[in-house]
């Protein structure tokens, strides 16, 4: 058996435990049955997991890392010889066991009831869709809190209770994500039937699908890539080599997902490139910049290759999407989202340029702070001063040059690649005048050959 995974169920299930779950469960829904029946016992048993599962769930999962790192046993556990997948595992189900074994007898109770009741409880969804949607649900936000705890303990953070329930929030902002979109799905579908006289359909990459199952193919796609974001972030934790085809495959997906929606080669293009920014500025903000492994990646150390940045191969894949992007306008002509060719190739030389931003920032003497300096400089960069220089000169050209609309024409598209490429080899510049003088500064060993 995984020991993680053994260390935590012996850790949560205890015979108390296991008893006393099951007795209050069977008291609440007792409670709820004396105000209006079947529908009233289904409602209750439905928010009883909810609250166990996904909420509870959730909190366990942030706080699984954290309060590792706040016991200082966390670097005992990275230098225990688990496996990554083992150690993911282990915390994403181990630390939650208690959790699901809850969530499963009030799920059971749910189920029961809507068989034993159908008519009364006025679900249209199919009894294993709706099962299958809320487990997936629960696992989606526990997910992503393991994985934002996990990212946390890269930056060196978690120590304080703050950090643990920003985790939380994020393992719920994705849980009501998810059944916002099920809900907005639920709400079509019953428009529809009224209507239409049928079930209401999306069309992804050409297809029809039935909504519904979309949504819960959907979640399940999601719940999978956050289980592999948490085990990538393991990996690193447990200093095992990077794997930059695992990052490249783990946006591959997610990209085809989004483009799938879109009904073009340009369009499609240009949701890839959405995914592929958001990806980068995340990457970016996680990853622990540190200044000895980029120095030993410069010189090609050996064993440097698994240092390599993960920024690098999310700014990889961007420029790839982008570069197809302008290819795709090229061949078939400009849509209503991307008027040029150049306007790809803009959008991903402005995250080279903030990419460099960050670099530049945490390569001075108050590295902690450089998060707040980049992102404050990013700011001032796309806001402040198209607003102030174009008040100034009058000119709408003067704003491409510090931001890409996609709609623009091929002339502010290329004043728009011109001035982001000059500004990113300007801040690399002046990252890499850094990068040698906190080297020299720091006395640091050459690496060894």
């Amino acid at each position: 058996m995984n020991p993680e995974l053994q260390r935590n169920v012996w850790l949560e299930l205890n015979p108390t435990r296991l008893a006393v779950m099951p007795l209050v469960i069977g008291l609440i829904i007792m409670v709820a049955s004396l105000g209006g029946g079947m529908r009233s016992v289904m409602e209750a048993a439905q928010m009883l997991f909810v609250v166990i599962a996904v909420v509870w769930g959730a909190f366990k999962a942030a706080r699984t890392v954290t309060d590792e790192v706040r016991d200082r046993t966390w670097d005992s556990q990275r230098m225990s010889g688990l496996s990554p997948w083992a150690m993911t595992f282990g915390k994403l189900f181990g630390a939650t066991i208690y959790c699901w074994y809850g969530g499963l007898i009030a799920l059971a109770i749910y189920a029961a009831t809507r068989m034993m009741a159908p008519a009364e409880t006025n679900v249209t969804a199919p009894l294993w869709l709706d099962l299958l949607r809320l487990v997936l649900g629960a696992a989606f936000a526990q997910a992503v809190a393991l994985s934002a705890s996990l990212a946390g303990a890269r930056r060196r953070r978690g120590q304080a209770r703050a950090d643990s329930f920003l985790f939380f929030a994020a393992g719920m902002a994705a849980y009501i994500g998810a059944e916002s979109l099920h809900g907005a799905n639920s709400v079509l579908n019953s428009m529809s039937e009224t209507f239409a006289g049928e079930v209401m359909r999306v069309t992804w990459w050409g297809a029809p699908v039935d909504a519904a199952v979309f949504g819960v193919a959907s979640l399940a796609f999601f719940t999978l890539l956050a289980a592999l974001a948490a085990w990538r972030l393991m990996r690193v934790e447990l200093q095992s080599a990077a794997q930059p085809v695992a990052y490249a495959v783990l946006a591959a997906a997610a990209i085809l997902w989004f483009a799938g929606f879109q009904q073009d080669g340009p369009d499609r293009a240009l949701a890839a490139l959405v995914v592929c920014i958001g990806l980068t500025w995340a990457t970016v903000w996680i990853e622990p910049k540190d200044v000895v492994a980029w120095r030993a990646l410069a010189q090609g150390a050996p064993g440097a290759g698994a240092l390599v940045p993960a920024t690098l191969t999310a700014l990889a894949i961007t420029w790839t999407t982008a570069i197809a992007g302008a290819v795709l306008v090229a061949t078939q002509g400009p849509s209503n989202e991307l008027a040029s060719a150049l306007a790809a190739p803009a959008f991903a030389a402005f995250v080279t340029r903030d990419v460099l931003v960050f670099a530049f920032f945490h390569l001075g003497d108050r590295q902690k702070r450089g998060d707040f300096a980049a992102v404050l400089t990013i700011v001032l960069l796309y806001g402040f001063a198209p607003a102030l220089l174009s008040g100034v000169t009058g000119s709408t050209l003067v704003k491409a040059a510090f931001y890409t609309d996609a709609a623009d024409g091929f002339t502010a598209n290329t004043v728009s690649l011109v001035s982001a490429l000059i500004q990113a080899a300007a801040f690399g510049a002046m990252a890499y005048a850094r990068f040698r003088a906190r080297a020299e500064g720091l006395r640091l060993q050459p690496a060894a050959s």
